[in-house]
């Protein structure tokens, strides 16, 4: 299935509080709450202040992306690290702006879920296309995790269900985890494990991707380190679902 790309229309504050110097005080408030180093120039939409250097400067290329720009793109990181605010322009109107912490909203939460969606589904297909099913998966875990009682618990699970499971598509009942380590552990083909699944985890149990840096503190100060995190953590889903796609395009020359 085809996911429609995430772009920065999605998530951009469009609502802009230009700086002012009618308004000075209450401008620089606002950046130090947010930990913002840059507001957009009132008057010039090329132009924005900088708070550090207290100056109205040109808003350099590495601070402009395209309202149609995919927000996982791998250079923006380096851009965000940098200046932790960007401008979002429609070719060269200022349509508004974007902070990190704006990968919280819930546009990126539902692209990731159907992301995660279709990758699962991409390798169960990859298992059948190389002649596994559930009964393979069930060794598998008899091979490396027969000491494990959860996994002791999953496998007798699996037996007693076995009828109801066999009605059901191959490795329905099984997790992301499974799939990925029984691709590893049959040299299908070699995923990322702990990126990828951290990420399904924080996703599909409702986590914030970006965190505070002091989430019991009245302010919005976001933690850079957690968006790097979950940034490079998108880059190897990205990543493997291509790989799996490939292996599949390959088993059908």
């Amino acid at each position: 299935m085809k996911i429609k790309s995430i772009t920065f229309s999605d998530i951009q504050t469009s609502d802009l509080i230009y700086y002012d110097e009618k308004n000075r005080e209450k401008c620089l408030e606002f950046c130090r709450k947010r930990d913002i180093d840059y507001l957009p120039s009132l008057s010039n939409s090329d132009q924005c202040y900088n708070k550090a250097e207290d100056r109205i400067q040109d808003i350099e290329t590495t601070m402009k992306v395209q309202i149609d720009d995919f927000i996982f793109n791998e250079s923006l990181l380096g851009n965000f690290k940098k200046h932790r605010v960007l401008f979002v322009y429609s070719n060269k109107d200022l349509t508004g702006v974007v902070h990190f912490s704006d990968y919280n909203r819930s546009p990126v939460d539902i692209y990731l879920y159907s992301l995660l969606s279709s990758y699962e589904k991409a390798l169960r297909k990859l298992l059948v296309k190389n002649g596994l099913n559930n009964e393979h998966m069930i060794s598998y875990f008899e091979e490396t995790k027969r000491n494990d009682t959860y996994y002791r618990k999953r496998i007798n699970e699996y037996n007693s269900n076995k009828e109801k499971y066999s009605s059901l598509p191959p490795f329905e009942k099984f997790y992301l985890r499974d799939l990925i380590e029984l691709a590893r552990h049959t040299q299908i083909i070699d995923l990322s494990n702990d990126d990828v699944i951290n990420l399904r985890n924080d996703v599909m149990h409702a986590h914030e991707l970006v965190n505070k840096r002091n989430p019991n503190q009245d302010d919005y100060i976001y933690d850079i380190e957690s968006f790097e995190k979950l940034f490079k953590r998108v880059r190897s889903l990205l990543d493997d679902i291509k790989r799996v796609n490939n292996q599949i395009a390959f088993s059908e020359i």
